[in-house]
């Protein structure tokens, strides 16, 4: 990693631990006093998901597989995902391992999108903050490269 890339990785780490403390969403959808900050949405996103697969079986999880389903589940598993793949990007030893984390992380924040929409809420300054640390800390080593196989060139065709 260069000294850019490392400056990146630290700074969007640093910003994306301090978005927790931050308002991360408000509108007609939040029905709390305090609009939650992005450790409540964490936490409680994840432990809901946890708490439905207690309570029913497995199967009904996958009977019941829309498109709110997946991005409600999704909010709650993208940050343990997102430091499994912090982790791989420091190892280093895997890196198509770590492209791969790296691609679901980045679904997991589209699907974000699609979990505010359902619950009718907007965005505040902690989700921008989460976001653009986990960008800043994603895309510090570059943009992902697929390996090439040894001997195969990839030739331009017009």
């Amino acid at each position: 990693m260069t000294k850019l890339g490392r400056l990146c990785f630290w700074l969007g780490l640093l910003i994306y631990i301090g978005s927790f403390w931050l308002t991360a969403v408000a509108g007609p959808g939040v029905w709390t006093l305090r609009p939650p900050s992005i450790a409540d949405l964490a936490i409680d996103s994840l432990l809901i998901f946890l708490f439905h697969i207690h309570q029913y079986s497995f199967g009904t999880i996958l009977e019941d597989l829309t498109l709110k389903y997946v991005s409600f589940a999704s909010v709650g598993w993208i940050n343990p995902i997102f430091i499994v793949t912090m982790i791989l990007m420091l190892v280093n030893r895997t890196p198509r391992l770590t492209t791969i984390f790296r691609c679901i992380v980045l679904l997991f924040v589209l699907l974000c999108w699609v979990a505010l929409i359902y619950r009718d809420v907007y965005p505040r300054e902690g989700y921008f903050l989460w976001t653009a640390g986990i960008l800043l800390v994603l895309f510090s080593t570059g943009l992902p490269r697929w390996p090439v196989r040894a001997g195969s060139t990839p030739e331009l065709t017009s």
